[in-house]
């Protein structure tokens, strides 16, 4: 009778490692090997039926009992659901990417023991094999040996299409969280070309396109454009430290050159030169820019802008959200959204619907959410560590000179995300 939630019962036992001589002892013992299943040649004793005194316990092998079967608090029924659904989430990652060999732990939501997880091609096995220690950051690790390495494609899709489920009503591809300094055109036009393909309709699609060099921001784009994308998102110039005339000269080039919308990215903590107000008016009057990215944290700079263009203004700083949605912004382009797009989406709704009260309650509810995003490590490390331990994408890799967070780290950005409800 398979057991039900209400009486199934579990115990802990100990065995001696593989290498160990006592395990050896044991398995010639009871005539198999516990770890290969393999059969053995049990010792011989005249007159005493060695293999029918062990048929019972040669399918465990040699073992202690550490505590006798018990009940858990936790239903057995949900632990063997939830790893029997994570097992077969593998089970069609390595089907359909030619994985050969996967291993490692996880931890499942609500769950207090570590799952182990071993994988050759699509057999897949998994235990409980312990209980997370106290402190220990509850971080799995998967190796993955394949013939072809998984499908960016495919995981550029899936977490568009994630973010869209959730309540993004618009994507930027390869903007800084993106890491679109350190990819190649033709990767950056390959996300451009996936991500409108993977979400349609259903939201605008911008393309970053911008570079310090406005020849190669004007080909970029142009390219962009083919994909079908709904808009170009262009960074100020940076490290050429350009005055303003050179500023207005770049992004005027690029929007005579491409038919396409333009947002303006300000952000002079990454390109040191700001955008000036005056310019930025001056850039409204071309018919193809019509929005603004504004990270410059100069909240006197942005109320000019407001006051005398018709730019759609997007805060480019998470925490500044609502203070810049006060002022007249339309949204937000977050880097915290991609560990919580529905609360985002709350916020930016209760302010369009003129509820400031309620806004306010889910600015505060955020806060831990940003601190956990943007304070410890760089944005897009924390972005991509928090997706990958949510189980959104399958890798936290970063491309130098970015490294991925350490345990500690990811153990601080978990801490702060729990005070939101946000658990992985």
């Amino acid at each position: 009778m398979t057991p039900s939630a209400e009486t199934a019962r579990v115990a802990l036992y100990w065995a001696p490692e593989r290498d160990d001589p006592l395990h050896r002892l044991g398995a010639s013992w009871l005539g198999r090997d516990p770890e290969t299943g393999a059969p053995l040649e049990q010792p011989h004793i005249p007159g005493f039926d060695l293999a029918e005194a062990t048929a019972d316990a040669r399918l465990y092998g040699l073992h202690g009992t550490l505590k006798a079967p018990f009940r858990l608090a936790t239903p057995y029924a949900e632990f063997r659901e939830g790893a029997m659904a994570l097992a077969a989430r593998l089970r069609a990652v390595a089907e359909a990417h030619d994985v050969l060999r996967m291993k490692g732990f996880v931890r499942l939501a609500g769950k207090p023991m570590r799952l182990v997880v071993q994988g050759v091609g699509t057999r897949f096995g998994h235990q409980f094999d312990r209980a997370w220690a106290p402190g220990e950051a509850r971080q799995g690790q998967l190796v993955v040996i394949g013939q072809t390495g998984l499908d960016r494609d495919a995981i550029a899709a899936a977490l568009a299409e994630h973010l869209v489920d959730r309540g993004a009503d618009g994507l930027v591809v390869t903007g800084t969280t993106g890491e679109t300094s350190t990819l190649t055109d033709d990767e950056n036009v390959a996300m451009f070309r996936t991500v409108v393909e993977a979400v349609g309709d259903r939201a605008r699609v911008v393309a970053g396109t911008g570079t310090n060099d406005t020849a190669h921001t004007l080909e970029l784009s142009r390219r962009a454009a083919e994909t079908g994308v709904d808009g170009l998102l262009l960074v100020t110039p940076y490290y050429n430290k350009p005055n303003q005339a050179g500023i207005r000269a770049h992004f005027e080039t690029v929007a005579d050159g491409v038919d396409l919308p333009i947002m303006l990215y300000d952000i002079p903590g990454r390109s040191v030169m700001p955008i000036e107000p005056e310019t930025i008016i001056a850039l409204a009057q071309h018919p193809n820019i019509r929005a603004l990215k504004d990270a410059k944290g100069d909240l006197q700079s942005t109320t000019t802008v407001l006051a005398h263009t018709d730019l759609d203004l997007y805060s480019g700083d998470d925490g500044a959200t609502l203070p810049l949605m006060a002022l007249g912004a339309v949204g937000v382009v977050s880097v915290a959204a991609h560990a919580a797009p529905e609360l985002y989406r709350q916020l930016v709704d209760a302010v369009h619907a003129g509820d400031l009260a309620g806004a306010r309650d889910h600015h505060f509810a955020l806060d831990p959410v940003q601190r956990g995003i943007m304070t410890h490590v760089q944005g897009a490390v924390a972005a991509k560590a928090v997706l990958a331990a949510q189980g959104v994408i399958p890798s936290a890799a970063v491309r130098l000179p970015l490294v991925q967070a350490t345990p500690d780290e990811l153990s601080v950005i978990r801490a702060d995300l729990a005070e939101a409800g946000i658990t992985f």
